[in-house]
């Protein structure tokens, strides 16, 4: 390897060129042009042009004329490499190592103390996943006074004994490597050196291996994330495939992912201790070997800071980087800490999610195009514990449908009727049987049907209410009508109908009854529907209205109350965040703290003692949040995000995972799917 040839080149170099000489052809780089960057980046040479960068060129020796006050020269910061934080061993050079701090940097502000009295809770900026959040590109808070330029190292500082003067040399140029000649150099040996392994490999190579097809290299859980997040509805086309490349299972580098970033990294490591080495090594090598934490902020408009991050769009101080290593902070608390830091004319952001032990950082030129990137990718990285994804994509369904509901009877799950697209209704009918894995047709409704609700009652499947096609009109009529399947499941049976009809509304098995509640009716004078109904397995009777009516709510049971999940009414802009319970034995409705955000058309269930609601729309937006509601605690907490955002899904639990089945990809009745996503909780 070339270090061994030339131990003064950084070790990145090494990885390179292992990369080059790759036994598979898919593990090489693309082409030349992404090697010669691949070798840039390893020798610290950032930019398009042909000149060394500035972090390792001359520099002032003092701020430029409009830093922010207290801003220092300082040593320039470490290149953002994306080898850097690489788990893989590796030999580093004298007296640096990638991963732990170095000597000069100072760590956390004692046992479990924070450097500033801040406040506990700082808004961040930004508020919730809807279409209220700026785009990429929009003016923000970049101005010359964030940008810092730093300068030779100082008395003191990294690279200079304590107390030394200035070197009278004055700025170092760049390093031999980092001469734009090198790299030509670098790319004519090495494409000599990979034409003869090709030529070794194929005359000389064992038999064994001769014609062997080359295999696409299996996507590890941390790519399969990034593959998530650029298709969420938030952070699509923000981490293109074309330009995110898996280096090893834990580690993923995506070079120019969008416009304005240079370079983004995503690493995972074993535990949380490691993570956080790695998080205030890098922090520290971005702000003059210094870490300190829970000062200022990270927002559109503040450019320096660390702080902690959540869900609910909220940067507390009020943890430490100790009490986030020793895992004693709930992800609804902190799901991990930022990093932000405007120096060079760069913005620099390094965060870490506690869920799946991941570091991650990126930098551009421009503050904002930064942050408005930063924003929904870091909402969207979805992984569990040790990372491994927390939503997996399961077998799809038999046809592509939302507005659909799902009831469990005998460990399968059942989904019916539903829309296909914005003009068309099924009568199908379908289920999913976890023991084997597979799909099966069930019998036809007798007639189309969306929006309509479902339990397992009475040992079969039950059908209420929903709207009917009419006249050419999808949302035709409300319908009052009630159905279950025979005992032999081969066919609908009538049953005693709704006094209301409506559709879109929620319902759930409270004890041994059919508690009905929200919704909606048809046609041009549509309206919600107030009175709640209880079906005690002979008739219906009105029960207390609920108190913030609304359709497209979601609703699960836990054996003795309903519970009912925001909604809306009638028009996705006027959605809530009510969560409201509802008692059939007292026929009454109480209050629950809100949820997290506003949000409709949304899917629920309880699983180990926590109301789990995931996705959901808002305007022109579909989510692929997941809240969970402790019911004895009475607390939101944030789970990991689906696989794929959904709103009109059906949600089934059967013991400890969780079922999101079908629902739309689009805002509206479009783009209907027949995707199964999963998730399990281990105890």
């Amino acid at each position: 390897m070339p270090t061994v040839l030339r131990p003064d080149l950084p070790p990145e170099v090494d990885e390179v060129f292992g990369r080059v000489l790759a036994k598979r052809p898919d593990e090489r780089y693309g082409s030349c042009r992404e090697f010669v960057q691949a070798a840039r980046l390893a020798l610290g040479i950032f930019g398009t042009g042909t000149e060394p960068s500035l972090a390792y060129g001359a520099t002032a020796a003092v701020p430029q004329a409009g830093s922010p006050p207290g801003s220092q020269a300082g040593p320039p910061p470490e290149p953002f490499s994306w080898s850097n934080v690489s788990s893989r061993p590796q030999t580093p050079a004298p007296g640096i190592d990638p991963v732990a701090p170095p000597a000069a940097v100072s760590g956390p502000s004692g046992s479990g103390q924070s450097w500033s009295s801040q406040p506990s809770v700082d808004q961040a900026g930004y508020g919730q996943p809807a279409a209220s959040r700026a785009g990429a590109g929009q003016s923000g808070g970049t101005r010359t006074s964030h940008r810092r330029e730093y300068g030779v190292a100082g008395p003191g500082e990294p690279g200079q004994p304590a107390g030394a003067p200035p070197s009278p040399r004055g700025p170092r140029g760049p390093q031999w490597y980092r001469q734009p000649r090198w790299i030509a150099v670098l790319a004519a040996v090495v494409l000599v050196v990979a034409g003869l392994s090709t030529w070794i490999g194929l005359s000389g190579g064992s038999g064994s291996h001769s014609g062997a097809a080359s295999h696409k290299p299996v996507a590890g859980a941390l790519m399969k994330a990034v593959i998530r997040a650029n298709e969420s509805s938030e952070a699509g086309g923000m981490l293109p495939p074309s330009a995110c490349k898996q280096n090893t299972p834990t580690q993923v580098t995506c070079t120019a992912p969008a416009t304005g970033i240079t370079a983004a990294v995503f690493q995972t490591y074993p535990s949380l201790k490691a993570l956080y080495a790695a998080y205030t090594a890098k922090v520290s090598s971005l702000n003059s070997g210094q870490f300190k934490q829970n000062f200022g902020d990270c927002s559109s408009q503040a450019t320096f800071g660390e702080v902690g991050w959540n869900h609910l769009f909220q940067h507390p101080k009020t943890y430490t980087v100790d009490q986030m290593t020793s895992g004693t902070v709930k992800d609804d608390q902190a799901a991990g800490r930022v990093f932000c830091n405007n120096t060079q004319g760069r913005e620099y952001m390094v965060w870490t999610q506690d869920a799946g032990n991941m570091l991650a950082y990126v930098d551009g030129p421009v503050q904002a195009n930064v942050w408005h990137w930063w924003v929904p990718v870091h909402h969207n990285i979805g992984l569990g514990a040790g990372g491994q994804p927390g939503w997996q994509l399961s077998n799809d369904s038999l046809y592509a449908s939302q507005q659909v509901g799902a009831a469990v009877l005998g460990g399968r799950i059942w989904v019916a009727g539903g829309l296909t697209d914005s003009q068309h209704a099924t009568a199908k009918t379908e289920f999913y049987d976890p023991a084997v894995g597979t799909w099966a047709p069930g019998p036809d409704l007798p007639v189309p049907l969306h929006h309509a609700m479902m339990v397992s009652y009475q040992n079969t499947v039950w059908v209420i209410g929903g709207f009917q096609p009419q006249g050419g009109v999808i949302i035709g009529a409300a319908s009052a009508r009630v159905l279950h399947l025979n005992q032999s499941l081969t066919a609908w049976v009538e049953a005693p109908a709704l006094h209301h009809a409506r559709g879109a509304g929620a319902a759930a098995v409270v004890g041994n009854k059919i508690v009905v509640a929200g919704g909606r009716t048809a046609g041009t004078s549509a309206a919600e529907v107030l009175p709640t109904e209880v079906f005690d397995g002979t008739s219906w009777h009105d029960a207390a209205p609920i108190p913030v009516p609304g359709d497209h709510l979601a609703a699960a049971s836990d054996g003795t109350y309903l519970y009912a999940v925001g909604g809306r009414r009638l028009e996705v802009t006027s959605n809530t965040a009510a969560v409201q319970r509802f008692d059939p034995k007292a026929d009454r409705w109480i209050q629950l703290p809100a949820a997290p955000g506003k949000v409709s058309d949304a899917g629920a269930a309880i699983v180990g003692g926590r109301l789990i609601v995931a996705g959901g729309e808002s305007i022109g937006t579909v989510f692929s949040t997941v809240w969970a509601f402790d019911l004895a605690s009475s607390t939101w907490s944030v789970l990991p995000n689906l696989a794929q955002p959904r709103h009109g899904l059906a949600v089934a639990a059967i013991g400890n995972t969780l079922y999101a089945i079908d629902g739309a990809s689009q805002p509206g009745h479009n783009a209907s799917t027949p995707t199964m996503q999963t998730l399990t909780f281990h105890n």
